[in-house]
C-alpha cells in the first residue's frame, strides 16, 4: 500500500469553449457510460482555459495495490483518498470530503500540447460515489503543468476505463523543471574556467552566439537525500566525459533532468529541420555514458540567468542557461520569482519568443536517442 501526493485542479478553475463557440464555466459533466457530456473529436474540438491565478491543490491518494489504483469489477477506478494529514476534511466545490473518501476517474481529454511541447492529457475525477456515476466532475489531474491564463485545445476523449495511476507520472509542481547546473560545474569565461558556485551577479560567461555576457541572476537550491529517496525524479543526470562526442564534455558533467544539452548532428537535421537542437538531459539517458545518478547523495542545483536564453560551455560541453518560460518560473520559490520578474518584467514573453535554439519535445527526443544508439552515432558532430 502506497500513498502519493497528487496535484489537482478543481473544476471551478476552468472555462471551456465548444466547437460552436459557446463558452461555459467549469468543465463538462460526466455522461452515462463515463464519457464527456461534450463529444470531442478532431472535427469537434474543445478548448479548455485555466483561469488567471489558478494554482493546483495537493491531495494524498492511498494506492491500495502498489501499482495502479485498485479497479473494481466494473473496471472503474476505486481507490481510497486521504487529504492533508492535519485536516479532518477537505472542501472542494462546496462539498466536504473526509479522509477515506473514494476518488473515481471519469473521462480523459487528449490531443493538446503542453508549454514544453509534450503531449498533454487531462483526466477528470469525481470524489465520492462508487465508480460509474453521472453528473458534475470535481476537477482534473494532468500529465504536464498548466499555465494560468492559457487555453488548451483537445481533439479526443475517451472514458477512463483504467486507473489514472501510477501517480508519480502526474504533474508535480515541486519537481524542478528549470534547467540547473550542479556544484563543481566549470563554466567557460574570458578568464578561463570557473566553478559555478564561485560566480556572482556581474561576472561574465562565454556564450556560443554572443561572446561574453553578464550574469544577471544566480541562485541555488539544495535537494537532500531524503527528498531524492521520496522523489527519484529529482535525481541528476550524469554525462560522462566524452559521451556527447568530440571528447565532450571534458570531464563528467552533472545537471538537472530538465537541463537541455545542445545536439549537433545530421540526424538532428533530418528530424528537426535544423542542425542544432536543445534536448533535455533526461531524454538522453540510454546513450552510452549518460545515466541517472542513483547514489542518493545530496545535490545542489544552480540556476544561471543571463539577459536572454543562451548556450554556454559547461565542462566544455554546449548547454543552456536558465530558460524563463512559464513552467520554469513556476518551479522557483516566490522570492526567486519576484526577484527575476523585478529584473526582467518581460522575461517570460522574451523567452518564449526567442529560445537560443529549437527546444526538442520528449517524444521526438526519445526517438532521436533510439536512432542514435541503433546506428552508433554521436550527439555532437563537428563536421556536417
Amino acid at each position: 500500500m502506497s500513498d502519493y501526493v497528487v496535484y489537482v485542479y478543481t473544476a471551478d478553475m476552468f472555462t471551456y469553449t465548444t466547437a460552436s463557440g459557446q463558452t461555459f464555466s467549469g468543465l463538462p459533466a460526466e455522461a452515462s457510460g463515463g464519457v464527456s457530456a461534450v463529444n470531442v473529436t478532431a472535427a469537434n474540438p474543445i478548448t479548455v482555459r485555466l483561469l488567471e491565478g489558478a494554482r493546483p491543490i495537493a491531495i494524498t491518494i492511498r494506492d491500495t495495490d502498489t501499482g495502479n489504483v485498485r479497479v473494481n469489477n466494473q473496471n472503474w477506478v476505486n481507490s481510497n483518498l486521504r487529504f492533508d494529514e492535519v485536516s479532518t476534511s477537505q472542501h472542494i466545490l462546496g462539498g466536504s470530503y473526509h479522509p477515506g473518501s473514494s476518488i473515481n476517474a471519469a473521462y480523459t481529454y487528449t490531443g493538446a500540447t503542453a508549454w514544453n511541447g509534450e503531449p498533454l492529457s487531462l483526466v477528470t475525477y469525481r470524489l465520492g460515489g462508487n465508480g460509474p456515476d453521472t453528473g458534475p466532475v470535481q476537477g482534473v489531474m494532468v500529465s504536464q503543468g498548466l499555465v494560468p491564463g492559457t487555453s488548451y485545445k483537445f481533439t479526443g476523449t475517451y472514458t477512463t476505463q483504467s486507473a489514472p495511476g501510477p501517480y508519480p507520472h502526474y504533474y508535480d509542481p515541486t519537481d524542478p523543471p528549470a534547467p540547473c547546473f550542479t556544484s563543481g560545474t566549470l563554466l567557460a569565461t574570458e578568464h578561463g574556467q570557473r566553478r559555478i558556485e564561485d560566480l556572482q551577479i556581474g561576472d561574465t560567461v562565454l556564450t556560443m552566439d554572443h561572446g561574453s555576457r553578464r550574469i544577471e541572476w544566480i541562485a541555488c537550491r539544495q535537494v537532500d537525500s531524503a527528498t531524492l529517496l521520496r522523489k527519484p525524479s529529482l535525481a541528476p543526470i550524469r554525462i560522462r566525459a566524452g559521451a556527447l562526442g568530440g571528447g565532450l564534455p571534458t570531464e563528467d558533467l552533472i545537471v538537472s533532468p530538465q537541463h537541455r544539452v545542445l545536439v549537433r548532428s545530421r540526424l538532428a537535421i533530418r528530424m528537426f529541420d535544423g542542425h542544432e537542437v536543445l534536448v533535455a538531459a533526461k531524454h538522453l539517458v540510454g546513450i552510452p555514458g549518460i545515466e541517472v545518478v542513483t547514489d542518493g547523495a545530496p545535490v545542489t542545483y544552480w540556476h544561471l540567468l543571463l539577459d536572454q536564453h543562451e548556450v554556454v560551455f559547461s565542462n566544455g560541453a554546449p548547454t543552456e542557461t536558465l530558460f524563463t518560460g512559464p513552467e520554469a518560473m513556476r518551479a522557483m520559490s516566490a522570492g526567486q520569482r519576484e526577484e527575476i520578474l523585478t529584473l526582467f518584467p518581460d522575461c517570460i514573453e522574451r523567452a518564449l519568443a526567442a529560445p537560443a535554439r529549437q527546444l526538442a519535445n520528449g517524444r521526438r527526443s526519445r526517438s532521436m536517442v533510439r536512432r542514435t544508439i541503433a546506428h552508433n552515432l554521436q550527439l555532437l558532430e563537428h563536421t556536417l
